[in-house]
């Protein structure tokens, strides 16, 4: 026994599943044989274009243009949500500067006023009054300025300016006066 033995018992299979594949291509190809057209690539009409453009179905182009009108007033829905949250953050950013412009302009009028109250006619009547401010001596000349200043009714800002320092410092030292 050589090694056909096994070769000739699956030589009648073999040729069971050659004539099979043969006649099963042969039937393709009669079926689905080569085009009338003698050009290898079919033309297929693209939508849209000539007379293909006639919906064959009216109501189906409706609900077609009805289904596009929807998503594009729904994207264009989302992008004024968009732009309306930026819009509102933009506003409250502007709110919130206008109130420290605001602030600021107070301050530089009240700066002003104090100016106007040491002006050559003298100081205010409630700058003399007995029940004005104080200063306290605490030992430190700077402090003292300050005092002055503040009696004199300068404003905080105005008094930083003119003693050279930080405003956080001169309300500190306004505070602690305050305090004793």
């Amino acid at each position: 026994m050589g090694p056909f033995s096994e070769l000739t018992s699956a030589l009648p299979w073999l040729l069971i599943l050659v004539g099979a594949t043969a006649y099963l291509l042969r039937r393709s190809y009669r079926r689905f044989g080569p085009s009338r057209d003698a050009s290898p690539i079919a033309y297929v009409p693209r939508p849209g274009k000539g007379a293909a453009a006639q919906p064959s179905d009216p109501l189906a182009e409706i609900i077609r243009q009805e289904v596009h009108l929807h998503d594009a007033a729904r994207e264009l829905n989302a992008r004024l949500d968009s732009k309306t949250s930026v819009l509102l953050h933009l506003v409250d950013r502007a709110e919130k500067q206008i109130q420290r412009l605001e602030a600021l302009v107070g301050q530089l009028e009240g700066g002003n006023r104090s100016a106007a109250d040491t002006s050559p006619e003298g100081p205010t009547a409630e700058n003399d009054s007995p029940g004005s401010r104080t200063t306290r001596s605490s030992g430190d000349p700077l402090h003292s300025e300050i005092f002055e200043l503040a009696d004199q009714g300068y404003s905080e800002v105005t008094i930083a300016h003119r003693v050279g320092r930080r405003l956080g410092e001169v309300q500190d030292v306004l505070r602690a006066r305050d305090g004793q």
